[in-house]
């Protein structure tokens, strides 16, 4: 039995029997058999990263032509009823090298997802606009220098990314995607934009790297969009966002605005660094700000009015031109407060070296008319002043007015009655850096109270820690530089939002680590990990920054991508071979993408 399409003799589409597509001179038919096979009854075909120059006729023609197996059927064959295969749905030809997509496309209609990215692509074919079901369609690193007019045809298309190619210009006709909700153009060349793209019901809209110089005016009414990213533009000024009530993020850094924008109430995190920025307005509302990133900007003054921004907690002033900073700052409940590179008076070093903690107390002690006796009678109050001392009462007093117990590079000894003094005054923050411990302070305990932050980096500690258990409050605690191998009841510490582990021994995370579930911060580098436990990082809902650089990963799990609350991701130094390094440098974004795509379904 002969078919269309030259079942017998030519392998599925025509060909004649020299293989080119990558898969090699010995086996290219039996593979490109038993992969079309599999789509067949999964509706599934993943040929990406196999060096393809072009896609295998029969790709197109999966659903038509009757497929091998079924070339000699006898009434005793069991062979999977060939009949009731699936019509392809989801086709993956990533990280290949072609040049071109067939016409033929448009034979797939049941095809809801085509990813095509990291290939040498310069057009898609027209045709790919007949493919009414299309919800999903993967364009990236390529190198397109135009867009199809015809994928505005594409009316269940939900995802579009066209990041990393040449293109100059959009259709004007985009906005007949009116199913579309997330759109990237990243890497870019364009200059501008259609007014008709605000027509669209986006929620995400990246256009960072390109060359774009003004946004549409009417970008105000997209009311559906949440996220809109333009990173490293030429933007001198941007239209009025008020009116994108659901936007919740903006990062505008790396442009040329000497104003901030007009923003919806609605934003939290609000990133605007490297801009010409001279001055906040003086009415400025965004009642749910928690990030406003202003650093490397021009500004020379900070309004009073910046402490009713209530829910703000990381501020970003670095690198700007402040001389002063008004001491009402220091009763914000921040939880980063940056002002290195200003020349700020009146503030030294020292005091920014310490940490948000330390420079908001610095600057509420300085607020006028503030009662000092609070401080004096901490002072009197501490049990363990058995003498008047000059150096007593410097210590006692320097312990009330930081709350920062200093004994690193053994500046001070850690001696039951240190502790018990620092008790008394209520310390949030012990450093022990550089003390050379073998062990925890015995009696760390008696801080338990108040202790936030804990440093015991750079020491000699082996084995297991022990003795911070009772630390129950801790937010914060680094162990970076150790020999460590592991942490005795660490989840005990249930307020821990910053762990940093780097340096140490570790061959796998504490178990209990994974019960800790305010952790926003996982720094792991230089350890000696071998695995990734996603099951257990997923228990970490609020875990934003994960680093595992510089271990002994051999395999990176796809599922690893599903973690979409991982802002900032760290795997270079490992030996597993995929993800590549080029996919590693894109940032985290990108790398949780390309995991998420190679999840088998």
């Amino acid at each position: 039995m002969s078919r269309p399409g030259g079942i017998r003799g030519k392998p599925f589409g025509g060909r004649a029997a020299a293989p080119t597509a990558g898969f090699g001179q010995a086996n290219s038919k039996n593979q490109i058999a038993t992969l079309l096979k599999q789509g067949r009854k999964s509706g599934q075909l993943n040929l990406a990263n196999r060096e393809l120059d072009e896609v295998p006729a029969g790709v197109w023609r999966i659903n038509i032509d009757v497929p091998e197996e079924a070339r000699d059927v006898t009434l005793g064959s069991t062979e999977g009823n060939w009949w009731e295969q699936a019509d392809l749905a989801k086709l993956f030809l990533s990280s290949n090298k072609l040049r071109e997509i067939s016409e033929d496309v448009r034979l797939l209609e049941a095809l809801t997802v085509l990813d095509v990215h990291d290939n040498q692509l310069q057009s898609l074919p027209h045709s790919i606009g007949d493919l009414a079901r299309l919800g999903r369609l993967v364009v990236s690193d390529n190198q397109l220098t135009r867009l199809e007019p015809a994928v505005c045809r594409l009316s269940q298309l939900q995802f579009l990314a066209l990041d990393s190619n040449r293109l100059t210009e959009l259709p004007v006709d985009i906005n007949l995607l009116q199913s579309l909700t997330v759109l990237k153009l990243d890497k870019n060349k364009l200059s501008r934009l259609p007014d008709s793209i605000c027509q669209l019901r986006l929620r995400s809209l990246s256009l960072n790297n390109n060359g774009l110089t003004e946004l549409p005016a009417g970008m105000g009414l997209m009311t559906d969009l949440t996220e809109l990213l333009a990173h490293n533009n030429r933007l001198a000024t941007v239209p009025s966002l008020e009116g994108c009530r659901s936007l919740s993020r903006l990062e505008l850094p790396i442009n040329r605005l000497q104003e901030m924008p007009v923003v919806s109430p609605s934003v939290k995190d609000l990133l605007l660094r490297d801009n010409a920025i001279s001055s906040l307005p003086d009415s400025w509302q965004a009642p749910k700000l928690m990030t406003l990133d202003l650093a490397s900007n021009r500004l020379s003054s900070l309004p009073e009015r910046i402490v009713e921004f209530t829910t703000l907690e990381r501020l970003d002033l670095s690198n700007n031109s402040l001389t002063s900073v008004p001491f009402i700052v220091g009763t914000m409940s921040l939880k980063t407060l940056l002002l290195t590179g200003n020349p700020t008076r009146g503030i030294r070093p020292a005091i920014l070296q310490k940490g948000t903690h330390a420079l908001l107390q610095f600057l509420r002690e300085r607020i006028p008319e503030s009662d000092s006796a609070s401080t004096q009678a901490a002072v009197s109050s501490l049990d363990v002043m058995t003498s008047d001392t000059a150096q007593q009462l410097q210590d006692a007093h320097d312990l009330a007015s930081t709350r920062v117990l200093n004994c690193s590079s053994k500046s001070r000894a850690i001696t039951e009655d240190v502790l018990v003094s620092a008790a008394g005054a209520s310390v949030t923050t012990a450093n022990f850096e550089r003390c050379q411990l073998n062990q925890v302070p015995e009696r760390l305990e008696v801080l338990s109270a108040s202790l936030t932050h804990l440093s015991l980096c750079h020491n000699q500690l082996t084995g297991t820690l022990t003795g911070i258990s009772a630390l129950t409050k801790l937010t914060i605690l680094d162990i970076r530089s150790n020999t460590l191998s592991d942490i005795e009841n660490i989840a005990a510490l249930s307020s821990l939002r910053d762990l940093f582990i780097s340096g140490n021994r570790f061959s796998r995370i504490p178990e209990q680590v994974y019960l800790l579930t305010s952790l926003r911060i996982l720094l792991a580098e230089s350890n000696q990990l071998s695995e990734i436990d996603v099951a257990g990082l997923s228990n970490l809902t609020n875990l934003e920054t994960l680093d595992l650089g510089g271990n002994s990963i051999t395999q990176v799990p796809p599922t690893l991508g599903n973690l979409r609350q991982l802002k900032s991701l760290q795997l270079m130094g490992n030996p597993f071979r995929v993800p590549r390094i080029a996919i590693l440098q894109k940032g985290t974004a990108a790398l949780m993408e390309y995991l998420r795509d190679r999840i088998p379904t």
